[in-house]
């Protein structure tokens, strides 16, 4: 009779550390889950940042450039209208 109940302890001993044992590898799966979908989102996130800072660096480069030849077209047109008025008036000089 003491062995049967002894034996029960030692089974249900042991069918407890079983348990508990799968319980934990579960619970160590899921978090290393969690971990890596949270990693792949960082990594996600980090290369739309880059891809955001490279839009705005091109988008100030183009920016730039845009003004610069408005900027010389401006200044083309007021020489060649200066241009224009002085040949006007020798014109009518003459």
């Amino acid at each position: 009779m003491i062995w049967s109940i002894l034996f029960l302890f030692v089974f249900g001993a042991m069918l407890a550390v079983r348990f508990w044992k799968q319980k934990r590898l579960s619970s160590r799966k899921a978090n290393d889950s969690a971990i890596k979908l949270l990693e792949d989102q960082m990594q996600l996130q980090q290369q739309r940042n880059e891809q955001l800072q490279t839009k705005v660096h091109l988008a100030k480069e183009f920016q730039k450039s845009y003004f610069s030849a408005a900027t010389s077209l401006e200044q083309k047109r007021f020489e060649l209208t200066n241009e224009l008025v002085s040949k006007i008036v020798n014109c009518q000089e003459k």
